[in-house]
């Protein structure tokens, strides 16, 4: 593996770093955006309660310092659920941040290894480019003379070799 292709595994494993800390990034306020609508529902119940037992008396003398006081409790539980509301905007809103990050860490990633297949199919090719060219100068190279016929010399005795037959010519018997 070349040099190039090693360094862009390690801008990859970076890039991978940044990704996985995107990711978790967006899972945490994707958690307390759950988290904030549940409590902004609980807060919106509990004044949709209070308002129906404290506006509507139902058969309960109420005097107008009773009726005040639940209307500025009315009054503090509206302005609590316009700033839950609020701050549950800023939360969606760091969502979608969040969300654009790590989508711009993924996309970086993929060009990232898309970049070092490509380089590795470059080298492959220069690789076996390498290797076909020396190939080829080995066929171009002159080569020992070979024998016309091989089964020429199988024919003839092996006289080194002291375990071969020796062929004698004897005369015949008459």
């Amino acid at each position: 593996m070349n040099a190039a292709v090693q360094s862009l595994l390690v801008v990859r494993e970076q890039a991978r770093s940044v990704r996985d800390e995107a990711q978790r990034a967006l899972q945490q306020v994707e958690r307390q955006c759950t988290q904030a609508r549940t409590q902004g529902q609980t807060l919106h119940s509990y004044r949709t309660d209070t308002a129906v037992r404290w506006v509507t008396p139902r058969g309960r003398n109420t005097d107008a310092i009773q009726m005040d006081t639940a209307r500025k409790f009315l009054a503090r539980l509206d302005h609590a659920l316009e700033q839950h509301q609020t701050s549950l905007q800023q939360s969606v809103k760091l969502a979608l941040q969040r969300r654009a990050a790590l989508l711009a860490a993924e996309t970086r990633l993929a060009a990232i290894d898309k970049l070092i297949e490509r380089r590795q199919r470059q080298a492959n090719t220069q690789h076996e480019r390498r290797e076909q060219q020396a190939i080829d100068q080995m066929a171009q190279r002159p080569r020992a003379p070979v024998h016309a016929d091989p089964h020429a010399l199988q024919d003839q005795p092996d006289l080194s070799h002291p375990s071969a037959p020796h062929q004698e010519t004897q005369p015949c018997p008459h």
